[in-house]
């Protein structure tokens, strides 16, 4: 079923839950609620997420918070993910509904935080991604608190460890490998209420490392070079092209090398960033990548034939998340689509996006992916902002997928 449909079944389900007193209640004080949001937000912020450190702030902070907010059994693996429950009326306990956030961010741990708030806006290294996400999930928590709501299923929710950068979506490759009764994953990741995915948008990363001879740029000048062999790769590394459909990229992002300028460079380093939403054009740009770094030591090598030196090139890939093209017709990426028009809003279906969501497509599991609400902007950078502008809708559509899903106890059945 395409995207662009949603069935009976799911409306019906949807339209009783937005009926129900109860689910009212729970909406109703996700509004009342956004302040309260909102300084836990900054507060989050304020903790260290330095990836793969996790276990040294976040995950105790989130586990408790967790807990405080009426989640069962929430516990801290050894990956620093942190899972808790919202147990239901099945005695199976099913279906277990996954409402995943990442704890992490990209900045390391020596990186001075802060908050200042201006015009609106909180600007704070992590402020957005994904201390907000982190900061709804607690908020829908204490939702279904106060409205005394409860699944026919089990809600999971989880805080995922090293989700960025070389963190390789390590954290919920970890969980998903001693969790085997997830049966569907919402997805928060990043800002605004109206994008909706379902699949994953893959991604290889390479630092590809020349080496060879080093010494005064006139003594040993005409010895080939490891910056000019690194240089020529990174030409035939940017000739390659980049399709629309599939949607691919190419990216030579980060460069070092050399000691002085006036030196031959006995080192040179460049990490190389491909993605596409097709696992089998992912493949063939990793082909073109690795062929145009190799292409770039015999080049010079070739160039400098006469001198005894010689150029060596060492590959280390540093990260490999799968592309998947996921569900589009599931009944979690109908629900979150119809939900975002009853909340007002027009859905933009987006399907690939990258985040844990790669991971949960590719084993399989009913995935969607939704902002947690607001505004932000400058991620990854010091200048990281969030403006928390009616962030509660998006709490208010994230807390309706998972009840449609994990059912609602004497109200709703189960999608799944």
């Amino acid at each position: 079923m395409s995207h662009d449909v949603v069935s009976s079944r799911v409306k019906e389900v949807i339209d009783t839950l937005w009926r129900d007193p109860g689910v009212r209640l729970a909406m109703d004080f996700l509004v009342r609620d956004q302040a309260a949001r909102t300084e836990e937000n900054k507060e989050i912020a304020l903790v260290q997420g330095e990836t793969g450190k996790e276990a040294l702030g976040r995950s105790p902070l989130f586990q408790k918070k967790l807990a405080a907010c009426g989640a069962e059994d929430c516990v801290i693996d050894g990956m620093g993910n942190v899972c808790g429950h919202i147990y239901g009326s099945s005695p199976r306990k099913k279906p277990l509904v996954m409402l995943e956030t990442h704890l992490d961010t990209v900045f390391l741990e020596d990186t001075p935080l802060a908050i200042v708030e201006k015009e609106g806006k909180i600007f704070c290294p992590g402020i957005g991604d994904n201390a907000s996400a982190m900061a709804q999930t607690l908020s829908i928590l204490r939702a279904i608190r106060h409205a005394g709501l409860r699944p026919v299923g089990v809600i999971m929710p989880t805080g995922a460890a090293r989700e960025e950068g070389k963190g390789n979506f390590d954290g919920m490759r970890f969980l998903l490998q001693n969790r085997k009764d997830i049966d569907a994953a919402v997805i928060v990741d990043g800002g605004g209420t109206e994008r909706i995915g379902w699949g994953g948008i893959g991604i290889k990363r390479y630092e590809f490392i020349f080496s060879g001879p080093r010494g005064h740029s006139w003594h040993i000048g005409g010895a080939p070079s490891a910056l000019h062999a690194m240089g020529r790769a990174v030409a035939k590394i940017a000739d390659i092209p980049m399709i629309s459909d599939p949607k691919t990229t190419v990216n030579a992002g980060l460069v070092s090398g050399g000691s002085t300028v006036g030196a031959v460079a006995g080192e040179a380093r460049v990490q190389v960033d491909l993605r596409s939403a097709d696992a089998g054009q992912l493949e063939k740009l990793a082909v073109r990548a690795l062929a145009a770094a190799e292409a770039g030591a015999a080049e010079e090598n070739a160039f400098k034939k006469d001198r005894p030196e010689r150029i060596t090139l060492e590959t280390i890939c540093f990260g490999d998340m799968p592309a998947g093209r996921g569900l589009e017709g599931h009944a979690s990426v109908q629900a979150a689509r119809y939900l975002t028009e009853l909340l007002g809003k027009t859905p933009i279906m987006e399907g690939g996006t990258c985040t844990n969501g790669n991971i949960t497509v590719d084993r399989g599991i009913p995935t969607v992916i939704m902002g947690h609400g607001g505004y932000n902007g400058e991620n990854h950078s010091l200048n990281e902002w969030y403006e928390p502008l009616d962030n509660y809708i998006a709490a208010q559509r994230a807390m309706l997928t998972v009840f449609a899903l994990a059912g609602l106890d004497g109200v709703t059945e189960p999608l799944l």
